[in-house]
Parts: structure tokens; C-alpha cells; sequence
């Protein structure tokens, strides 16, 4: 008894641990965004091969001097832009950091007052949160970076598969995006496990 009493203080604690942040897989959703002006795209946004960490995201900055190969560059108009990745149910104890690289040389605040939001069922999908009215800083070290909080408004068993952000100036510039996350599952998830888990510990005894 003693011993399955320990394995099942491991499964818990396993399940609601803390982990470190690791990279979560964004795929630029070209056919719903907008356009892009000045020759970039918002393909460009996840394709820098810099040495991304999620736990330490300025350790290694992408290039973000504007490049109409490396950018996405807003055509005049307030741009809206998605990303998809593979689907997310929230749990109790997750955490979800989504970092953003602007421009750093002419018109540095073309990457500020911007809307970021999560979502259910692509980009027509339902707004699960929302943060509004973020600025990248457009001096400081490192100037035109930011990293945002997407959890805090997040209640354990809702889901998301779409990033979307909504730039409130014409001329909306980012170089990179990137979303790390700690994503513990749900109780019920971890409930499932471990009885499968504890189920084969037992049988193994017998």
C-alpha cells in the first residue's frame, strides 16, 4: 500500500508541476490575414531562424532592422493577422507567453498599439481572451520587444488554436512572433492517467 500510495503522489505532483516554458508551433495564417505592403508578408513572422529560448526570449534577437524578406509590413490599413497551432485546453497552474520582435530602425512605433487575442475554431472562430493595447517600447535594451501574458485571462477547460492580432495603426510592422507555454492538463486528463498508470503498476505487482 505504502508504495502505491507514493506512485500516486507522484503522478500528482507530475501533473501539477511546473514546467519550463517550451516553444509552441505558430503557422502564419496567409489566406485569412491581410495583406501586407512594401514587399513583406506575414508568412515572414515565424521563418527567422534565430536561436529562440523561451525562458530567456532576448537572449538571441532576431534581425528587426525592416527587411521586406524578414517583416510583415501593414499596406495603409489597420492589418489583421492569425496564426494557427495545434489545439489548447487550458488547465489550472498553465502559463502561456506570447513574445513579439518590431522594427527597430525608421518609425519604431509602427509596431505599437496592438491587440492580441485568442481563439477558438480558426480565424471565424470564438474570442476566448483577449489583451488590448499593447506597445512595443521603442527604445531601452531591447528596444522593440515585447512579451505579453495570454494566460491570465484563461479559465481551466477552455481551448484555442488561433493567435490573431489586431494592429490599430495603418502601417503595422512586426518582424517575428513567437507563443511558449508551461500547459498542465486538466484535472480529469490527469485523473485518467494516473488510474491507467496505477492500473499497470498493479498488475505488474500480481
Amino acid at each position: 500500500m505504502r508504495r502505491l500510495t507514493i506512485f500516486a503522489a507522484l503522478l500528482v505532483s507530475t501533473a501539477v508541476g511546473h514546467a519550463a516554458l517550451t516553444n509552441i508551433s505558430l503557422t502564419a495564417d496567409v489566406a485569412n490575414s491581410s495583406g501586407s505592403g512594401f514587399g513583406g508578408n506575414i508568412a515572414n513572422t515565424t521563418s527567422d531562424p534565430f536561436a529562440y529560448d523561451p525562458d530567456n526570449p532576448t537572449a538571441s534577437l532576431p534581425g528587426t532592422d525592416w527587411n521586406p524578406a524578414t517583416h510583415f509590413h501593414g499596406n495603409g490599413e489597420n492589418p489583421t493577422l492569425y496564426w494557427s497551432l495545434d489545439l489548447v485546453t487550458w488547465g489550472a497552474g498553465s502559463d502561456l507567453q506570447f513574445d513579439f520582435y518590431g522594427r527597430t530602425n525608421c518609425c519604431p512605433d509602427r509596431d505599437n498599439n496592438y491587440d492580441i487575442a485568442l481563439l477558438s475554431g480558426g480565424a471565424a472562430g470564438t474570442v476566448i481572451s483577449e489583451v488590448l493595447g499593447n506597445n512595443a517600447p521603442d527604445a531601452g535594451s531591447p528596444a522593440n520587444y515585447l512579451r505579453t501574458d495570454l494566460g491570465a485571462g484563461l479559465s481551466p477547460g477552455q481551448s484555442f488554436d488561433t493567435v490573431r492580432i489586431t494592429g490599430n495603426n495603418g502601417f503595422f510592422t512586426v518582424a517575428e512572433v513567437r507563443l511558449a507555454g508551461s500547459i498542465v492538463p486538466e484535472p480529469s486528463v490527469s485523473v485518467l492517467f494516473g488510474l491507467a498508470g496505477m492500473g499497470l503498476f498493479l498488475r505488474r505487482r500480481r
